[in-house]
């Protein structure tokens, strides 16, 4: 509601410097999400090497985990990972999937993770 004509209206606010202290923080806390980054990486590669196809086991061997702030990646690096993965139909070679079905079967794992992260930067969020 508009106060009338000429007349001024003044507003007091408690607590304002607190709750951009603790939005400040709760922002860091959102920009930096590596522990549910390292977390849900470590979920799918640990599910992956269990799926991984075994000859040598070097396969299984290559998972790792790569994390920084803004990202969480679980991958395999021999040469031959992706034809693995998704097969190569020219070589008649059958896909064999493995990280692929880690990350669908940890869905909801790793939302969870990522849920608990934010809610913990969220509830640190206070006023006055």
């Amino acid at each position: 509601m508009a106060a009338p004509a000429g007349q001024a209206v003044q507003v007091n606010v408690h607590g304002d410097e607190t709750l951009a202290r603790t939005l400040r923080a709760a922002a860091g806390d959102v920009a930096d999400l590596s522990d549910a980054n390292r977390q849900a990486a470590d979920l799918i590669a640990e599910t992956g090497r269990g799926r991984a196809p075994v000859d040598t086991g070097a396969l299984r061997e290559s998972i790792t985990v790569e994390v920084t702030n803004e990202v969480g990646r679980s991958a395999a690096s021999v040469p031959y990972a992706g034809v693995q993965e998704w097969g190569w139909r020219a070589q008649n070679i059958t896909p064999q999937p493995f990280l692929v079905p880690a990350l669908l079967d940890n869905q909801s794992r790793v939302e969870d993770l990522y849920n608990q992260a934010l809610n913990a930067a969220i509830g640190k969020v206070k006023g006055a």
